[in-house]
């Protein structure tokens, strides 16, 4: 579980000690540049991004969880 919490958090461009505010940090800075909405030219790509990224963020607050990572 861990190695796969560290793959998600790779996915969001942070390192394996981030901080759950980090994770959401950099979470929601991410969707909000590649928003297909934003992105009306590469709207494709910008959807598929967007579901990794977001895929990504839920598995990885999950496995903090499941862990024992959940912060206080």
């Amino acid at each position: 579980r861990i190695a796969e919490y560290h793959q998600c958090l790779l996915v969001l461009g942070l390192k394996p000690e981030a901080s759950l505010k980090e994770i959401k940090t950099a979470y929601r800075s991410l969707v909000k540049y590649i928003h297909p909405d934003r992105l009306k030219e590469n709207q494709g790509l910008a959807s598929d991004r967007f579901i990794e990224l977001t895929q990504a963020y839920d598995r990885a607050i999950e496995l903090r969880r499941l862990t024992g990572l959940e912060e206080a």
